[in-house]
């Protein structure tokens, strides 16, 4: 024969019968003779080119595999019912395949996805409760403006973590938004006022504590107030206030009713963007300062049957938010 064939690859003995009858099935029965008479040294190795009976055995072999595919291809085409059985079958086995692998992907993707979420949040604040969060990308701060008032430059809210000895998680847990947050940094309770009643009190917890201090001592000091304040400054007082009347026939005193709920959450965050931080600092500088009262509990009589003024009072009581004077004391409605 003109072709020249590899020589057969020499094989160990087989290990057990099933083995045996596998090989046999997949050459022949002549071409397995041949490889373990070959192994045993009964038939010559021709390791430059095959001998005449080899090229025969071992073509003869590849063309009854030939045959024997050609015979189960026909089979499986005269049977169309059985073809088409299988077909099915082999899409089902794909499909199943492809939805694995899809599913595979999309976990994939989704624990990639909060992999990187949480390292934005590591180094991010993105999200502070509703109505509070959509100035958080603004991180541009008038760094002029606050050196001149010798006031610390926050970039953004990672920046003031920081600066205050905290990591961004801290720093979003202590002022998330209080309408929204399950936890309360503020122990509440009410002592009972020299004129009658109560007065409700609400004292910051020790971690919340210490950063409403570090705001007082690092930024609030440092800014400028109206002389007529004496209120939580240092070196004033009642004493400070009372001074400038010594000596006048008629002093008018006033107490503002219900003050502190005035001081709004919007209020603050303005304040500090008017001295020059970012409202993606100005935004958590205020929650820190701030304390939003829960809503009251649901009157006894129904409310369509309550006054107009009364409605927009309880209305006004629910949503109004109590917010702390600058220092970290306690404070009352």
């Amino acid at each position: 024969m003109s072709e020249t064939n590899n020589p057969p690859q020499e094989e160990t003995r087989p290990r057990d019968r099933q083995e045996l009858y596998d090989r046999i099935r997949r050459t022949s029965r002549e071409q397995f003779i041949l490889e373990d008479m070959m192994r045993l040294g009964f038939w010559p190795k021709n390791e430059n080119a095959p001998s005449v009976p080899e090229q025969i055995i071992k073509r003869e072999t590849e063309l009854n595999q030939e045959i024997r595919a050609v015979l189960t291809e026909q089979r499986r085409v005269d049977n169309p019912e059985k073809l088409l059985k299988e077909m099915r079958k082999q899409r089902m086995a794909e499909s199943r395949k492809k939805r694995e692998e899809n599913k595979q992907r999309r976990e994939l993707e989704r624990k990639e996805r909060a992999e990187r979420w949480r390292q934005r949040k590591e180094k991010e604040i993105l999200y502070l409760g509703q109505s509070v969060s959509g100035g958080l990308q603004n991180a541009t701060s008038d760094a002029a403006k606050l050196t001149a008032a010798k006031l610390p430059v926050f970039a953004d809210a990672p920046a003031l973590a920081t600066a205050m000895g905290i990591t961004v998680g801290e720093l979003r847990f202590l002022s998330f938004s209080r309408e929204v947050s399950k936890t309360s940094h503020y122990r509440r309770f009410h002592i009972a006022k020299k004129s009658g009643g109560q007065r409700l009190i609400s004292a910051p917890m020790p971690r919340l504590k210490k950063a409403q201090h570090w705001i007082l001592d690092n930024i609030l000091a440092h800014t400028s107030t109206h002389n007529a304040a004496h209120g939580f400054l240092a070196e004033r007082s009642i004493v400070s206030n009372a001074k400038p009347h010594v000596g006048a026939a008629v002093v008018i005193n006033l107490d503002l009713k219900d003050f502190f709920p005035t001081v709004t959450y919007p209020r603050v965050k303005g304040m500090f963007q008017k001295i020059g931080y970012s409202e993606a600092v100005a935004t958590p500088l205020a929650l820190l300062c701030g304390h939003h009262q829960p809503a009251l509990p649901p009157p006894r009589l129904p409310f369509a049957r309550l006054g107009r003024q009364a409605r927009l009072h309880l209305h006004a009581l629910r949503r109004r938010p109590h917010l702390l004077g600058f220092r970290p004391r306690h404070q009352a409605d």
